[in-house]
This record gives C-alpha cells, sequence and structure tokens, in this order.
C-alpha cells in the first residue's frame, strides 16, 4: 500500500515539473475543464452573464480570468424520463470538452430544449460552433 502512495506521489511530482518546464519555455498551459458546481458561480452566470438563444439551447456565458472552462447543463425534466436527459447532458459536455482549447476562459451554463431531443454528437458540436461563432466566442 505504501509503494502505491509513494509511486502515484512522485508521478504527480513529474506531472508538475513538466507543467512547470512548458511555462517556462512560453508554451501555452494546460486548458482545464472543470464543473461550475457551487451555487454562487451559478446566479453570477445567470445574472452577470449574456444570454443567447438557440433552437436547440440556450446559452449562458461569463468571461472569467483564468484558463479554465467551466460549465453547468442545466436539463429539465420536460426533456424526458432520467436517462434521455443524461444522454443530452452527456452529449453536450463532450461537445464543449472537444470545442475547450477555442473556448478557454469562459463559464457557461446550457439549458438544452426540446430541439436537443435525439440529436447526435456532430449535430450538437454544430450548433455550438455556430452560435459561438455569433456570440463572438470562437472566430470561424
Amino acid at each position: 500500500m505504501v509503494l502505491w502512495r509513494e509511486c502515484r506521489r512522485q508521478v504527480g511530482e513529474e506531472l508538475l515539473k513538466e507543467e512547470d518546464k512548458k511555462e517556462e519555455s512560453g508554451l501555452p498551459s494546460r486548458i482545464v475543464f472543470k464543473r461550475l458546481v457551487k451555487k454562487e458561480a451559478v446566479t453570477r452566470v445567470f445574472q452577470e452573464g449574456s444570454k443567447h438563444v438557440s433552437t436547440v439551447l440556450v446559452l449562458f456565458c461569463l468571461r472569467n480570468n483564468s484558463n479554465a472552462v467551466r460549465m453547468a447543463i442545466h436539463a429539465r425534466k420536460k426533456l424526458g424520463i432520467a436517462v434521455e436527459r443524461n444522454r443530452i447532458k452527456r452529449i453536450f459536455k463532450e461537445s464543449i470538452r472537444s470545442l475547450k482549447s477555442n473556448v478557454s476562459g469562459y463559464d457557461f451554463i446550457i439549458v438544452p430544449r426540446s430541439g436537443a431531443i435525439g440529436l447526435h454528437f456532430r449535430q450538437v458540436t454544430d450548433h455550438l460552433i455556430d452560435l459561438f461563432s455569433r456570440v463572438g466566442i470562437i472566430k470561424r
């Protein structure tokens, strides 16, 4: 048991050293993907952020002063049973994760609408790219 902890600690220290080397060499640091969990952060995005509506989703976004992409997805019961809501949330999470290098430095709250039912990953990604380019978050 002690060996496993020691090994994990060494690997963690090596990863931190690699991150320091990247920062010293001028390479961009790693983009971090986080969840918006705290109520204060969520209400701040709702109140201070900008609201953008599409046929598939409602997007609330607010610029943060970090290299992180923080996100929350609010799937209402109107979208269907729990299995369908969780599938929609997984698809939206993965599509944001695939775009995170382009959208770093923002907090997002995504509220899927009934148009999101039955969409596949590529379709959701295309909708997000279109919405982000309209908003000005990414450039086409």
